[in-house]
């Protein structure tokens, strides 16, 4: 469709991101972060598809991926909704994806690599944990960008600094997305924040395997995800399935833009069956809904039923 809100190759858009000044309740993401005044060149990621390694995929597992690429074939034709997901089973490591190495744009799930990057500083002894906790479990939990970039004054300097060590800890650990500033602010260089279905599952795969850091801050680090959520923002992943699960860690992201309003939903879930898995769903081009939420938030939550209905069985 026209304006569709999928990336193309690299990332560049030739628009400003359009920012929210109504009261949404705070799902909408909106800061205004302090930036560096000047701006230090740095190698830029772009965007070379690698699905999350996965061992030969079961027949049962495939037949879940064939209902879903049905699913987000029906969204596209009826709702004019680009989705994309990737879901791991966390007992096999079997993923499957339907486009899951197409680049979108992330909203505040891009700050699941910016809270990764500071638990790294942290576990090097180079961030006294009880300095951030609080911000980072509010910015995580309510998903306030403006608190990430409040930190990364506090502790680098300027937001700048903060932005560009997120994005080197991002190539440093083989992801190929961008982070080129705190979501919701405007972008110094001209590049818009840009990741994939696919990479940032296997940030929550790679995390929840202990592949990160060390048990305790991995621990941490999950506690961080998964604790504190506001109701209001209990919707998406865990929206049609709260009495079928015994914990859920994710990062929501949503923004206002020119062309509709994305909702991204990423986490992990430890449903009742206990058949823990990640999932990871991104929309964009949903039309903005009573000023609340986004058409695409709707498909979100009906694939994690789907995706949960396997896991349970």
């Amino acid at each position: 469709m026209a304006g569709s809100a999928v990336l193309v190759a690299g990332a560049i858009f030739a628009f400003s991101q359009i920012k929210n000044t109504s009261n949404l309740n705070d799902i909408v993401e909106t800061s205004t972060p302090t930036v560096a005044s000047t701006y230090t060149p740095r190698p830029t990621a772009t965007y070379t598809p690698t699905s999350t390694p996965t061992p030969e995929i079961s027949a049962e597992f495939l037949a879940l991926r064939n209902t879903l690429d049905e699913r987000i074939t029906e969204y596209k034709n009826t709702q004019g909704i680009d989705t994309t997901i990737a879901v791991t089973d966390l007992q096999n490591m079997q993923t499957i994806d339907v486009g899951g190495d197409v680049p979108m744009r992330p909203g505040c799930t891009q700050n699941m690599y910016a809270l990764l990057m500071l638990m790294d500083e942290v576990q090097n002894g180079n961030i006294d944990y009880a300095s951030i906790q609080n911000s980072l479990a509010e910015g995580v939990a309510y998903s306030h960008p403006w608190k990430f970039a409040e930190i990364f004054f506090q502790e680098f300097g300027s937001t700048r600094i903060g932005e560009i060590k997120t994005q080197q800890w991002m190539i440093d650990h083989g992801f190929s997305g961008t982070y080129d500033h705190v979501p919701a602010s405007d972008s110094v260089s001209g590049i818009e924040n840009a990741s994939t279905a696919n990479e940032v599952n296997d940030a929550f795969v790679r995390l929840y395997r202990g592949e990160f850091f060390n048990p305790e801050i991995t621990e941490e680090t999950m506690n961080i995800l998964r604790d504190g959520i506001p109701a209001n923002l209990m919707y998406m992943l865990p929206e049609y399935i709260s009495g079928d699960y015994l914990w859920i860690a994710r990062k929501l992201g949503t923004f206002l833009d020119f062309d509709g309003r994305p909702e991204i939903d990423c986490g992990i879930i430890q449903p009742k069956s206990e058949r823990t898995y990640s999932i990871c769903v991104f929309t964009a081009g949903g039309a903005n809904t009573l000023g609340t939420r986004g058409e695409g938030s709707f498909i979100v939550a009906d694939l994690s039923v789907v995706v949960k209905d396997y896991f349970s069985k």
